[in-house]
């Protein structure tokens, strides 16, 4: 099943990337606010208020403890917007995110909010590309030997990879071969 709309998505990152400031604003927080716009970046309103709360705890208390939080959410009369039963905050809260995912998060939730602004039918692809990366063949000692050689990964699998020029120096083809 195809979901073209990475705003069902994007809803999850976005708890996943407050959750992780608001457990370790030391880490997070400072580069999250660099990156993200909450009013750009973020849909749900209780993502932006939450966020907006554990860098005002974090400011002015260097603390984001539970209850720091929840009496700066409510000081400022936002529990309504984050869901007063407190349910909604505690799944947050109990939401790890994953530290080594943290850049994916951020540009994630950049390319869905640019995506917003242009064409939100057409689908964004983060898990079919890959990279490859060729260095030229100072080994060579035929004409059918490849001029380039290297690595890549595709689609998540790891490939060798050969690259052959023509005379003018121009790439006229690769040829992937999967590895292991």
């Amino acid at each position: 099943m195809e979901h073209r709309n990475w705003d069902y998505w994007a809803a999850e990152l976005e708890e996943a990337l407050v959750s992780m400031c608001w457990h370790q604003p030391d880490l997070y927080l400072a580069e999250t606010l660099r990156q993200i716009d909450p009013q750009v970046h973020f849909i749900q309103r209780h993502c932006q208020c939450l966020l907006e709360a554990v860098e005002l705890c974090y400011c002015e208390l260097n603390a984001c403890d539970w209850h720091t939080v929840l009496c700066c959410l409510a000081e400022q009369g936002l529990l309504r917007e984050v869901g007063e039963d407190k349910q909604l905050l505690d799944r947050i809260f109990r939401n790890p995110g994953h530290g080594s995912l943290f850049q994916f998060y951020i540009n994630t939730l950049k390319a869905i909010a640019e995506q917003r602004g242009t064409d939100r039918a057409k689908s964004l692809v983060f898990f079919t590309g890959g990279k490859a990366e060729l260095k030229w063949n100072h080994d060579k000692r035929s004409e059918s030997a490849p001029a380039c050689i290297g690595a890549g990964r595709i689609r998540g699998h790891s490939y060798a990879v050969r690259g052959w020029v023509s005379k003018d120096g121009s790439l006229l083809s690769l040829k992937f071969y999967p590895e292991g």
